[in-house]
């Protein structure tokens, strides 16, 4: 078998077509790829019509003078080589493919927060997180395959992610099991509370923080966008802007398909701060809703991306108070 893996060096044929970003049409062969990004995942080439990867290190020989071949096996069971554990962007890679397929690489995973991300690319071009802040798995099916909320929760609820009030960082009040704090905390610094703000009266506590505090909100927005220091996306993403949510929403089959957002609902900031889901999928944004000259009544309130299975999105003005999903985009 090695011998025969060996003779595909000098017998390639260039048969594969990068779709887009991280997706490749391999055809039947063995065939010479480039790597478009890092991929720390090699299990992502786990199809059937995978037999095998590897790659040539020309960097090193082994003791016969040969260049050193590290392979991975897919479908098929070859021995004598190093493993191939990643493959580097820019490297050139061999795949011997048992029939034609298309194969999609979501990227490098991401560690961030206790929990490993992977990317996605939108069909606006756009590169966002595979999933929201704070969910464990990706979301495997949509609200429209089940008959009720209460069935889609029990099988999606691992891919909602966590709920965030608007501008707050990732310091646990984000957990849908957080405890309650009944009053507004007095500082933006992320580790003042775990404990997610819950109000009497919404009406007149739109916001989480105090009124002496950041009350226009354009502290926590520039938190919001900060692509380098933020707790709440992995370093170079950041929360995304009204309009970005908007263009993916134009085709609501890849929002709901593609970039797979779920109807994760979310956490009102009164009636002890209950949790809405399976209806609907609610997402802020860093965009601030700006009152008008004499009108207050946008005060203290965000703009969010709700989503709908059927009625398609609205873009809401909805208090800060408001626990609510956060999808990472790329900056």
């Amino acid at each position: 078998m090695k011998n025969i893996v060996l003779s595909l060096i000098v017998s390639l044929s260039f048969g594969a077509n990068i779709l887009s970003a991280f997706e490749y049409e391999i055809r039947q062969g063995h065939l010479s790829l480039g790597a478009t990004t890092d991929i720390t995942d090699l299990n992502q080439f786990n199809e059937e019509c995978i037999a095998y990867i590897y790659y040539i290190d020309k960097q090193r020989r082994d003791e016969n003078g040969n260049f050193i071949i590290q392979l991975k096996n897919i479908n098929t069971n070859i021995s004598g080589y190093e493993e191939l554990l990643e493959i580097k962007k820019g490297q050139g890679f061999t795949v011997g493919a048992y029939e034609d397929c298309n194969i999609t690489i979501n990227g490098p995973i991401i560690k961030h927060g206790g929990y490993n991300y992977k990317t996605i690319t939108s069909p606006s071009g756009r590169i966002w997180l595979d999933r929201n802040i704070g969910a464990s798995t990706v979301c495997t099916k949509a609200r429209s395959e089940f008959n009720s909320e209460e069935e889609y929760v029990e099988s999606q609820g691992d891919c909602f992610g966590g709920y965030y009030q608007w501008g707050r960082m990732t310091d646990g009040h984000e957990v849908e099991t957080s405890a309650l704090i009944t009053s507004k905390l007095t500082k933006m610094n992320i580790f003042q509370s775990t404990k997610f703000v819950a109000l009497d009266d919404y009406n007149s506590h739109p916001d989480w923080l105090g009124s002496s505090n950041d009350v226009n909100g354009k502290l926590r927005k520039k938190k919001w966008k900060d692509y380098e220091n933020s707790t709440i996306c992995p370093k170079g993403f950041r929360v995304p802007m009204i309009h970005e949510l908007q263009n993916e929403g134009v085709d609501m089959n890849s929002f709901i398909n593609i970039l797979k957002f779920p109807h994760a609902g979310n956490r009102v900031s009164w009636e002890n701060g209950k949790i809405r889901r399976g209806s609907f999928g609610s997402i802020w944004s860093t965009d601030l809703a700006e009152p008008y000259a004499n009108n207050t009544e946008y005060t203290s309130k965000a703009y969010n991306f709700i989503v709908g299975e059927t009625e398609g999105f609205m873009v809401y003005m909805q208090g800060r108070s408001y626990g609510k999903s956060v999808r990472c985009i790329e900056d």
